[in-house]
């Protein structure tokens, strides 16, 4: 998801109208089940009466949607519903609380995971449920800390921190709670971060397992019949006295872990590879001068930045930074080394390169930010291929204080992009050059912008007056019609997050501000 300026402007707008009353109505231009046509937006939450809808996830597969309804009362309630219409949303959640927390659908889209806090004391139940009900159908998993649980790819296993902070289990996606087994034995101190690699044969965390104040990075087998005590795999080298794994990222299929730790010298912060088997470890990153350090992985208004493994797991790209945050270079390098492949990336003619950049799904290129250093402000971006060189550096946006809004289509083929402030969406090829790019919006000012998963098409919100705003679907190659999909609603707020798939959008929208609602649109109404 891309940087937009109209985000906080709606944001705060959302505060306004999460005040007003809501009531139940069904607006003109607007069909409900099972009457839903492929012409006008379909309410998919049709029947649930003073509706404030904002949070929803689309499955993998496309096919349902799964949102969280709060009534006028508060109460929290967790529905499913097919992105197409057509059937009344269906409850999947245990009556049991006032609030329910994070939730999740399986990588398959079979189930629906969700927390819930249960008890005097607030502890959260894990419960698993079918993604298409009925809530009767709820297994109880397990207690676990509040967001601290993982469903492996394969869809078959959740891995958990127990309420206490200090170990791991696993238990069956679709249970029973006793099937569980534990993991890890107790570790020297509460805290753990975890995560499932790609072929669901081992769960890699960092944890004070073996003394307190020192995280260290461990391996062990994800598997539902572990031996009496199971054995885990240190990952890292011997650290630095007061050294630590700060983080760590997991490759494609069963390759290798890449991790940050200051573990050659204490407070230099570098980049390591090591096979699961604990096997192959080396360092990544180049040589740094002093006061430098690879900056830690994160995301930045919807941009990563720092470290990531690339999709296809061949290489990871990399940010470096002085302490004093006035300096930073991009690089990318083998995930199994050496350090010395390392390949600056980042080509800047002046200026300094911005924190995030995207990289497309098909691993081949990069795509970073370069901002002046002198007078106003001016972003433009950058396309690369992953293994360099610097000099392979295709400017795809134009010089603007937005330049740094833009977002990848899937196929990795295009770079999407707004110009300014003035309401100017633009194409360009991913490899430039950009005087090749297309105008794709129409008049109105785009704001949060989508590529469809095929990648056709590009859907944009655009705020209108008195907080108001539709949604639009454009050809990405920019030739073909246009879309206002949600003309024939009554003038409505429509927030902040959004389900797309190649065939719909699904979305919270306050019909003359009367309660939120979800609907689906199809991109093409046609």
């Amino acid at each position: 998801m891309n940087l937009q300026r109209s985000a906080g402007r709606m944001l705060a707008a959302m505060a306004a109208a999460m005040a007003l009353v809501p009531a139940l109505t069904t607006p003109s231009g607007a069909q409900t089940p099972p009457t839903c046509s492929r012409t006008v937006p379909c309410r998919l939450s049709a029947g649930l009466p003073e509706a404030r809808v904002l949070n929803v996830v689309v499955s993998p597969d496309g096919e349902r949607a799964v949102f969280l309804h709060t009534s006028d009362s508060g109460v929290q309630e967790l529905y499913s519903v097919p992105v197409q219409g057509g059937a009344a949303p269906t409850r999947l959640d245990v009556p049991a609380a006032d609030r329910l927390g994070r939730f999740v659908i399986s990588p398959d889209s079979s189930r629906v995971l969700y927390l819930a806090p249960l008890g005097p004391d607030g502890t959260d139940a894990l419960f698993s449920v079918p993604i298409a009900g009925p809530a009767s159908a709820n297994v109880r998993l397990a207690n676990t800390l509040r967001n601290d649980f993982q469903v492996s790819p394969d869809s078959r296993k959740v891995v958990l921190a127990t309420p206490t902070g200090d170990r791991l289990r696993a238990v069956p996606i679709a249970g029973p709670a006793n099937a569980g087994v534990r993991l890890t034995d107790p570790f020297a101190a509460p805290g753990v971060r975890f995560g499932v690699s790609a072929n669901s044969g081992s769960v890699v965390y960092t944890a004070q397992q073996d003394a307190v104040g020192v995280s260290e990075l461990y391996r062990v087998p994800l598997t539902l019949s572990p031996p009496p005590d199971p054995v885990t795999t240190k990952l890292n080298g011997p650290l630095a006295v007061d050294g630590d794994v700060t983080s760590f990222q997991l490759a494609a299929e069963d390759g290798p872990v890449v991790y940050r730790a200051d573990q050659d010298a204490n407070d230099v912060f570098e980049l390591y590879s090591v096979r699961l088997g604990g096997a192959g470890r080396v360092k990544l990153s180049r040589p740094l001068a002093p006061g430098w350090d690879v900056f830690d992985h994160g995301v930045l208004g919807g941009l990563p930045f720092g470290y990531q493994v690339l999709p296809d797991g061949s290489r990871v790209v990399y940010e470096i930074q002085n302490s004093i945050g006035t300096a930073r270079e991009l690089y990318s390098v083998p995930t199994a080394g050496p350090a010395s492949g390392s390949v600056r990336l980042d080509a800047p003619p002046s200026g300094f390169i911005e924190f995030g950049y995207q990289v497309t799904g098909d691993s081949e290129r990069v795509v970073y930010v370069v901002g002046s250093t002198s007078g106003a402000v001016q972003r433009q971006a950058y396309s690369v291929p992953v293994a360099g060189p610097a000099g392979g550096s295709d400017l795809v946006t134009f010089p603007s204080p937005t330049g740094h809004q833009f977002t990848l289509s899937p196929d990795g083929d295009h770079v999407v992009w707004e110009l300014d402030e003035n309401g100017t969406l633009f194409r360009t090829d991913i490899a430039g050059p950009l005087f090749g790019s297309v105008r794709i919006n129409g008049a109105e000012d785009p704001g949060l912008t989508f590529v469809d998963p095929a990648s056709e098409r590009v859907v944009y919100l655009a705020p209108q007056p008195g907080f108001q705003s539709d949604l639009f679907s454009v050809p990405i190659e920019g030739d073909g019609t246009r879309y206002n999909l949600t003309r024939t609603l009554d003038a409505q707020f429509i927030p902040t997050g959004f389900g797309l798939t190649a065939e719909h959008v699904v979305y919270p929208a306050s019909p003359d501000f009367e309660g939120f609602h979800l609907y689906s649109s199809r991109l093409v109404p046609t």
